[in-house]
């Protein structure tokens, strides 16, 4: 298979998952392309492969929910790395320069690193497994690391710029280098090697409780000073795995 003809079977691969996840949405592709405020045309030369999904598509997509990210789980960043550099040398073979909605997507994206799994328990006790080094999943360029986590302390938290309701097996990522604030949710790695995922809380300059949310079991609150605090992540997203995805990451169900 020449280099035109692999770019042309990796847009098709996305086009299809992209279609797969508007089949399960929608009712029918015409409703989708609404959604999306494109046409029906333009959805089917997507999802076929005959067109890229570019910036513009990708902002609609993720206006009705959809978060490519996951859509594009399980293809590996370095296929990704080298298929672009593949598409862009078809693309300067064949003298034809993308404007912006056709560019490819996905040189946005990047491997993060996934680091364990954690959960708190009502007791009070706090987990915490490693995963081996080397596990990552597919997400936005930046200074972001990710965990598993494996209760329910956090299913009631509140809306906020960076809260998420959290269930079980939920893959959450964090962003190093930002300044909490109340309300966020927040890993915190403390001195002491206790790491906790909690709901950030300022009781004063120097003191801070970390809560949980959930209304049906009480969490016990942690209190703690701000110089106990060894590093930090404010949560900006998360994913689902399924269960396959998990078995191809090792990680125990």
């Amino acid at each position: 298979m020449n280099t035109e003809q692999e770019y042309q079977a990796f847009l098709k691969e996305v086009g299809g998952r992209i279609g797969d996840w508007l089949d399960a949405h929608y009712p029918t592709r015409k409703e989708a392309a609404i959604a999306m405020n494109t046409n029906e045309p333009t959805i089917s030369a997507i999802v076929s492969g005959a067109r890229p999904f570019g910036p513009k598509m990708k902002k609609n997509f993720e206006a009705i929910g959809g978060n490519v990210t996951s859509v594009l789980t399980g293809i590996s960043i370095e296929e990704l790395e080298r298929r672009k550099d593949q598409a862009y040398r078809v693309k300067e073979d064949a003298a034809h320069h993308p404007s912006d909605e056709e560019s490819p997507f996905y040189s946005e994206i990047k491997n993060i690193p996934l680091i364990g799994k954690i959960a708190a328990s009502p007791d009070g006790k706090e987990y915490f497994e490693d995963f081996p080094e080397g596990l990552s999943i597919p997400y936005r360029k930046g200074n972001y690391f990710s965990l598993l986590i494996e209760n329910d302390s956090l299913i009631n938290a509140p809306d906020g710029e960076h809260s998420f309701e959290l269930y079980p097996n939920d893959v959450c990522i964090f962003e190093l280098f930002k300044q909490p604030s109340n309300g966020d949710i927040i890993a915190v790695h403390l001195k002491n090697n206790k790491r906790l995922v909690k709901i950030l809380k300022h009781k004063s300059n120097v003191d801070l409780e970390l809560i949980s949310a959930n209304k049906f079991r009480n969490y016990p609150s942690v209190k703690i000073k701000k110089d106990e605090i060894a590093t930090y992540g404010i949560l900006v997203g998360k994913q689902k795995l399924t269960k396959s995805e998990m078995r191809k990451l090792g990680i125990n169900q």
